[in-house]
């Protein structure tokens, strides 16, 4: 949870910036932004649309369906660290799915008509979740392709694990690796040889550089990277890039052996998904996920104890992992929550709750109705590898009821950092 409320900072500056701010007081402009109603809060239509009653349900085979995200888990060493959070994200499939031209500059993203423009800024980083590594808060002051030889518009898809200082970053990127060496060699990295690769090296691990003149990398987070091709491994200390070296090689176990995570994986590929889409974004998260102790504490939000007594009589069960996953098709997104539940739990009835749940929901902390936002799309159950998972999915139009495109569509990046989560609590809530 540390992790998402740090990202979802890292986000509220990268909009600020992208929106033209001044960098003379970020933190002024964080609590201006939080103080604006969100692109939701002014959303002036209410669907109307209810869950279905039945839940249809399928099982999918033993051999988990093939997918992008499911090859990415392969880099992900499987200990608890990095359980917690996993975010991924595929630009290449964003651009594909919104038909859109690709940016390949600031320059270019500052040639874009307003709309276009805003949309790339917001729906592109709150759907697809770019990593710190790629440090989009900075890119309007210096260019990171520049100094490193690479940068977010270079980027295909990445993956980010773990929380900081063991978090890290695989990257694909179109990037010329001779380009990325040219400029790294120029900052100072050292370099080897090591499985086929090229391993670049600054500082010591984990050491900051907080008087550099750049900001990218002031944290450490780039002090190693190891090129692959077009395949980039980033993090903090030589022992973490190695582990997950070791990963991607089948040296030891990941979270793509891992029942849960295969049984998230194969849920996200199974038919009834890939109809709505391009996978774009997924944040996954191996464990319960508690809604905000301090909201569920507010005895004054009539709209918290209103839905505490709803779900009272309908408690969801005890679940062991999550997907917040984001797909794009036509003109509109659909926000998928995946939740996998033990065995001897009954995906479709718990399928129904979910469903019920967010077509009903009313934001803690806006208090707000989400289907001012959203609509109901869909809710199915699916077997992977002997686990219950249940599936939700949410549509979010491109366009508002005037004709008008949104450039700041609602995302589960709104719900997740600000831990508005009071839908997946479990068991019958107890009173404070």
């Amino acid at each position: 949870m540390q992790r998402l409320l740090s990202r979802f900072s890292i986000l509220l500056l990268l909009s600020c910036l992208l929106s033209g701010c001044r960098l003379v007081s970020p933190t002024l402009q964080i609590f201006q932004h939080l103080s604006q109603p969100s692109p939701a809060d002014q959303a002036t239509t209410r669907s109307t649309t209810q869950p279905p009653t039945t839940t249809p349900s399928e099982t999918v085979s033993d051999t988990v369906v093939a997918s992008e995200l499911q090859r990415w888990l392969a880099y992900v060493p499987n200990e608890p660290g990095y359980r917690e959070y996993l975010a991924y994200g595929d630009v290449a499939a964003w651009y594909d799915a919104t038909n859109m031209a690709r940016v390949n500059s600031v320059a270019e993203w500052q040639a874009l008509e307003k709309p276009q423009r805003d949309q790339w800024s917001y729906a592109l980083s709150m759907q697809t979740l770019p990593p710190d590594a790629l440090g989009l808060p900075y890119m309007i002051v210096e260019d990171m392709r520049e100094l490193y030889g690479f940068s977010f518009f270079d980027v295909e898809r990445f993956l980010e694990s773990g929380m900081p200082p063991t978090n890290f970053t695989v990257l694909e990127t179109s990037a010329d690796p001779a380009q990325i060496d040219g400029a790294l060699l120029a900052l100072g990295y050292t370099t080897n040889t090591i499985d086929g690769g090229t391993f670049y090296s600054i500082r010591r691990d984990s050491e900051p550089d907080l008087r550099s003149p750049f900001k990218t990398g002031q944290l450490g987070q780039l002090n190693r990277i190891m090129v692959l091709g077009d395949t980039l491994i980033i993090g903090r200390s030589t022992n973490l890039v190695a582990r997950v070296l070791d990963s991607a090689q089948g040296n030891t176990g990941t979270l793509a052996d891992d029942p849960t995570y295969r049984a998230l994986t194969g849920a996200l590929a199974a038919p009834a998904m890939t109809q709505l889409g391009k996978l774009v974004g997924a944040i996954l998260i191996g464990q319960p996920l508690a809604a905000d102790p301090l909201a569920m504490l507010d005895q004054e939000n009539e709209v918290l104890q209103a839905q505490l007594d709803v779900y009272a009589q309908a408690p969801l069960p005890l679940y062991l992992a999550l997907g917040f996953a984001t797909q794009r098709r036509g003109d509109a997104s659909y926000l998928t929550l995946a939740v996998v539940f033990p065995p001897d739990v009954d995906g479709a009835a718990a399928a129904a709750i979910l469903g019920e749940r967010l077509a009903t929901y009313t934001s803690v902390t806006s208090k707000r109705p989400l289907p001012d936002y959203w609509s109901f799309e869909q809710q199915i159950s699916v077997a992977v590898e002997g686990l219950p998972v249940a599936l939700v999915t949410m549509r979010v139009a491109d366009e508002d009821a005037e004709g008008a495109l949104r450039t700041r569509p609602f995302a589960w990046s709104d719900l997740l950092f600000q831990r508005d989560l009071l839908f997946l609590l479990t068991g019958v809530p107890v009173r404070p």
